[in-house]
């Protein structure tokens, strides 16, 4: 692969689609920087032990799933990212989302959404906005700037101080660099594969981008609301459908182009998966009968 074509930073996408040409959001006109003085700030909690938190494990998720939506990961070569991963990284692109990487202690449900949030909003995002978005809808009912810093403080003891520095005077809070997420590598691969010259740079991209792709957003866990609220979840339908339905094209006329033996079987195998991950997100689209009856007919 040309050096030239290995990308070290990516861009974080927006909650709308394209994600790839997205830019970190900006802080909304209306939230103030500053918090009303009857709060108290942050550094009056240090100290205050953060409470073991208790994850809701029965009955029905935020999606109400009655059969599990995950896809197996595209088989690619992980040590050879065209995009790669920080040293901690979020993923919110499966069904329970999770922290992977340099951490120092186990992550708790609340230091997982906590980082997810800001991690999908440029790494940085105000208290007010981090108040209004996370929890389950049981205690968003009851909302405070104490479930914040709670969370913080959870998300702090799993990454350590540097990664989750405290919320200063105007109250953003915001993550070190090497924090990564799936959901941002996704949208920056995609974008490489959209600006390729190379059909197989193009092919390695899109395939790279899927294999993160485990299944629905957060659909086992009461959290994660606002991905529905900011309309991230349909922006993740929509590009994940896109990418999979492209890159099936790409290896279907490529196999149509005389794809046989082991290469071949290989380029059947990436369609096959492909189909497969842009069903999980996106079941009613209408490309993958056709796709699979193009994949039928060149055996």
């Amino acid at each position: 692969m040309p050096a030239s074509t290995e990308i070290r930073t990516a861009s974080p996408p927006s909650p709308v689609p394209p994600p790839a040409r997205a830019v970190p959001n900006a802080l909304d006109a209306d939230e103030e920087d500053v918090l009303s003085d009857a709060w108290p700030t942050e550094d009056a909690l240090v100290g205050v032990p953060v409470p073991e938190e208790i994850e809701e494990q029965s009955g029905a998720s935020r999606a109400e799933p009655t059969t599990s939506r995950t896809v197996a990961p595209f088989d690619v070569d992980r040590d050879d990212w065209l995009v790669p991963p920080g040293a901690v990284e979020v993923r919110l692109l499966r069904e329970v989302p999770d922290l992977i990487g340099a951490l120092v202690a186990p992550a708790s449900p609340a230091a997982v959404e906590f980082v997810a949030y800001l991690a999908a909003h440029g790494n940085r995002a105000t208290t007010p906005r981090l108040r209004d978005s996370l929890g389950t809808a049981r205690t968003r009912l009851s909302r405070s700037g104490k479930t914040v810093w709670s969370a913080a403080g959870a998300a702090r003891q799993c990454l350590g101080e540097a990664r989750v520095p405290r919320a200063s005077g105007n109250e953003i809070y915001v993550l070190a660099d090497d924090v990564s997420c799936d959901w941002v590598r996704f949208g920056a691969l995609v974008e490489l594969a959209e600006r390729a010259d190379d059909e197989a740079v193009a092919r390695r991209s899109l395939a790279q981008a899927l294999s993160l792709v485990e299944g629905v957003p957060a659909a086992g866990s009461r959290r994660y609301g606002w991905l529905e609220e900011e309309h991230l979840l349909e922006a993740v339908t929509t590009a994940v459908s896109a990418a999979a339905e492209r890159l099936a094209r790409l290896e279907l006329e490529a196999l149509e182009r005389g794809g046989s033996g082991e290469r071949g079987e290989g380029q059947r195998a990436i369609v096959q998966r492909a189909i497969a991950t842009g069903r999980i997100l996106d079941p009613r689209a209408t490309p993958w009968r056709e796709l699979e009856r193009r994949l039928e007919a060149s055996s």
